[in-house]
């Protein structure tokens, strides 16, 4: 069953880096969400990612622009994993860059030949249908180039995994789902003016998706525990 793993997350300008600590496990996957920042419209763009310095992959569909802001998600697969420890991730931009700002997530137990579904995206909406399979965890990303603060929604099932506020115009969010019907939808509240996007995770065999041992009833709330307390989903209710 897949199995969400540690994360960390890094700001800084048109180039920065951060520790990463990796979990052991078998059909790794590492996920990187990166949000870039500009003086101007459209005037930034992740030029490359690196983990323990080997470059990461982009996401076909995954990238994003919204007003000031672009944003993109990167992956590596087991075969160019290190084994379990702390590794360094490298994250350059170009263009007229602001600030920058991004974050990683570990899953275990995922296909190593079909990882992902069709990714999907929206514009100016609080909410995204993703094509999915009973059972896939979707892991979706929002942002905006705006003034306005949003989250996921609040209370699960969309659970909450980071974010980022690096003041105004800099906001990036992550959470999870694990579909219950295809298609599955992921939501945000606050701002209505967003880009998000999202995709499932496909999973060797199984349905369904933990993280260290608690129940989806007592997850991740906005105003409850911290978003790096454990959380955990399993099965299909």
């Amino acid at each position: 069953m897949p199995t969400i793993g540690n994360y960390a997350t890094g700001t800084g300008g048109s180039y920065f880096s951060f520790s990463h600590t990796i979990n052991g496990g078998s059909n790794r996957l590492l996920m990187f969400s990166v949000h870039a920042g500009a003086n101007s419209l459209g005037g930034s763009v992740c030029s490359g990612v690196t983990y323990n310095g080997t470059p990461m992959t982009l996401l076909p569909g995954s990238s994003v622009t919204h007003d000031y802001a672009r944003a993109a998600t990167y992956y590596m697969l087991e075969s160019q994993l290190p084994s379990a420890g702390s590794y360094t991730v490298g994250v350059s931009t170009t263009g007229d860059i602001w600030r920058t700002l991004g974050g990683t997530n570990c899953f275990s137990n995922v296909s190593q030949t079909v990882p992902f579904g069709t990714v999907s995206s929206t514009k100016g909406y609080q909410y995204l249908s993703v094509s999915t399979s009973v059972g896939d965890t979707i892991f979706s990303y929002a942002t905006n180039g705006g003034n306005l603060d949003f989250e996921i929604w609040p209370t699960p099932p969309n659970l909450e995994l980071w974010r980022i506020d690096y003041g105004a115009y800099n906001w990036l969010v992550t959470g999870y789902i694990v579909a219950t019907t295809s298609p599955e939808t992921i939501y945000y509240s606050g701002d209505y003016d967003l880009s998000v996007v999202g995709v499932a995770i496909k999973p060797p065999s199984g349905i369904s998706l933990t993280k260290n041992g608690v129940s989806p009833s007592n997850a991740l709330k906005y105003n409850g525990i911290e978003k790096n307390d454990i959380v955990k989903i399993s099965g299909i209710e």
